[in-house]
């Protein structure tokens, strides 16, 4: 029983995306230099949403194959996959990415059909089974480590994340450093004005 629990869960899946609106090609999208970092942003942003964590899920690879953009998923925990799974289910998936592409391409909306495939494995005819599309997708190990170019968008959104975090926090940390460099010298001050007043013996000046 421990070896078994101390094995780690992984599993594979593909996330198919395509846009309703006939003006959105995603795979074009994500093929223009310019565009493809907000669209990364976007997905990694959504599934984020879905786990609850940033490192819930990875993605490993995205495919443009139009109409549709192909996202190869890598889930590294059951809990993960299990939340994932109910995102998707109830929508929320959805409309959290359509919600982040709309704001990372600036664009009044991208409304998104998906699909989940695992293997051969039409998930979407099984999400009320859970533990079968969890089966499927435990089944389905990655064939592959992460893309060069994924991991390169991943540096780019990290440090963009960092820098917008830096940048809000400037305010809060001028004020600390202004004020903690001060607080030593009112207590040295009051300290060396009594031996100041009372040197000579008796007489006070």
């Amino acid at each position: 029983k421990m070896a078994g629990s101390s094995a780690p869960w992984i599993g594979s899946a593909y996330l198919f995306l395509q846009s309703t609106c006939k003006t959105i090609v995603l795979p074009s999208l994500y093929e223009s230099s310019q565009k493809k970092p907000s669209v990364f942003k976007a997905l990694k942003l959504a599934l984020a949403d879905s786990t609850g964590s940033v490192n819930g899920v990875d993605i490993l690879k995205v495919h443009c194959s139009h109409p549709h953009l192909i996202v190869q998923l890598k889930f590294c925990k059951q809990e993960n996959c299990r939340r994932f799974l109910q995102s998707y289910r109830e929508g929320a998936l959805q409309e959290s990415l359509q919600n982040h592409l709309q704001l990372s391409l600036a664009m009044t909306a991208v409304p998104l059909e998906m699909e989940l495939k695992a293997g051969s494995e039409h998930l979407d005819n099984m999400l009320k089974d859970e533990d079968r599309c969890l089966e499927c997708i435990f089944r389905e190990k990655p064939d592959r480590l992460r893309d060069e170019e994924i991991a390169e968008l991943e540096k780019h959104l990290k440090s963009l994340i960092v820098y917008q975090s830096i940048s809000n926090n400037m305010a809060v940390n001028d004020c600390a450093s202004l004020s903690s460099p001060s607080l030593p010298y009112p207590s040295q001050g009051s300290s060396l004005s009594p031996p100041v007043t009372f040197t000579f013996q008796g007489q006070q000046f």
